[in-house]
């Protein structure tokens, strides 16, 4: 009877010691990239390493494939975000500071860092992959220097993973951009999904969204001052909610790329400017392909320079007229939106055009914006969604976008909070027990 119980408690001990294993957390010895990396050169799958309080100057980056969070030793997670952290990491390296790869088995996590501009135009945070245990980033601190052009070297952050969510992120501007009088007008963040979930598969707006993990969701986080965010390329599907943008411009790409953008979500969210030439070409959203949603949204029309702004303004882009004069399109250059299944290669780049494997493929899926209200105004908002084209005849009123009358049929918004954000471990405290497993790595 003795053995029996010795060989159990055995059997205990050797399963809660594997279990160590997989949960231990590493803390480096101070916030220097070689203490960071050496910490991450012990981890394993599944495994936290902590960073120190501390400012540090990094002039390499990090790359690991590892499933691991790694986060800032001591942080408060903040709703909205907030501009000052812990830990600070300062941009002075040719590539990015922290380049991770998501996978099938943990989530990969980033947290409670500050990452302030340097000398460099390199990703802060670069994240690829196509791990179903898609990535998680909150309450990080991204500054936004006038970095141009629509690249995904050069911008803050470059996303090209399958889904993710983001929250409690605060990310502001710095420094003049363009002519020393514009927001940094490019290069925030940037958003491409083509080579893991393809534009050409069903929608994924709102409960489309089955399992919470082929969009992008950023949520109860703070933008300021900086232009093109979301940056969205190729087969990019990107939900914005609970979220304040002030003096920002988000867009979907077009015929200038190979496919462009295939879905946005905005909806609860802030839109507003508060500083002089900040609100890029006096629009909220400029989209040049894809479908989406605006509601219930409070938008602010404040002129700050560049004429009292659009909530959305649509355009279709084609091969280039003549002599480089620009992409707006002109009679023939494309398919008419109203016959579009079965059309020529370019329809996925229009404005209200969505896939449907079921229909046989291309279809009109239009934009709708509603509810979306001044300050003081009451529901429905009736005429307060303001959008404008600069493609008229191919971005039309009740066939590609519809304004005002009404939600999207059979569309609702996908859970909120996003279930992940409860489902992982708390953010600002220690990791979940073992708490006696911690290796101080010199």
């Amino acid at each position: 009877m003795l053995t029996k119980r010795l060989s159990f408690i055995f059997l205990l001990s050797t399963l809660f010691s594997a279990t160590l294993l997989h949960a231990a957390t590493y803390t480096a010895a101070s916030c220097n990239t070689s203490d960071v990396q050496a910490a991450i050169n012990q981890a394993s799958n599944g495994d936290t390493v902590q960073i120190p309080n501390g400012s540090c100057s990094w002039t390499t980056g990090i790359s690991t494939t590892l499933q691991i969070w790694i986060r800032a030793q001591n942080y408060t997670a903040v709703t909205g975000g907030s501009s000052t952290r812990n830990v600070t990491i300062t941009n002075n390296s040719s590539t990015p500071l922290f380049t991770l790869t998501t996978g099938n088995s943990y989530h990969v996590r980033l947290s409670g860092i500050a990452f302030n501009e340097g000398t460099a135009a390199s990703n802060d945070l670069y994240v690829l992959g196509s791990g179903s245990m898609v990535a998680l980033i909150d309450d990080d601190t991204f500054q936004v220097a006038s970095r141009f052009g629509n690249e995904p070297g050069i911008a803050v952050i470059a996303w090209e993973s399958l889904g993710g969510v983001i929250w409690d992120q605060y990310m502001i501007g710095v420094g003049a951009g363009t002519g020393g009088d514009c927001c940094p007008d490019g290069a925030s963040f940037y958003v491409k999904m083509e080579g893991v979930i393809p534009w050409a598969s069903n929608s994924t707006l709102g409960t489309l969204d089955t399992n919470g993990s082929s969009n992008l969701y950023i949520e109860d986080s703070t933008w300021t001052n900086f232009g093109q965010s979301p940056d969205m390329d190729d087969g990019a599907r990107v939900v914005i909610r609970h979220t304040t943008l002030n003096g920002n411009s988000g867009l979907t790409h077009g015929f200038t790329s190979a496919y462009g953008g295939r879905q946005f979500e905005y909806y609860n969210d802030t839109f507003t400017t508060t500083t002089s030439n900040r609100n890029v070409a006096g629009r909220y959203f400029w989209a040049r392909a894809g479908t989406g949603v605006f509601h219930d949204n409070s938008v602010a029309y404040q002129n700050q320079g560049y004429g009292t702004p659009l909530l959305w303004e649509g355009i279709v882009e084609c091969p280039q007229n003549g002599s480089g004069g620009g992409y707006t399109c002109t009679s023939g250059q494309v398919p008419d939106n109203s016959s579009l299944i079965g059309s020529g290669p370019e329809v996925e780049r229009q404005v209200g055009t969505g896939w449907d494997s079921g229909s046989g493929g291309y279809h009109i899926d239009p934009v709708y914006l509603w509810n979306n209200c001044e300050s003081g105004d009451t529901l429905p908002c009736t005429g307060d969604s303001t959008w404008g084209t600069q493609s008229p005849g191919f971005v039309t009123l009740n066939r590609d976008i519809f304004v005002d009358s009404g939600a999207k049929p059979s569309y609702t918004p996908y859970t909120y909070p996003h279930p992940l954000r409860s489902s992982v471990s708390g953010a600002g405290t220690a990791p979940a027990p073992p708490t006696n497993l911690q290796a101080t790595v010199q």
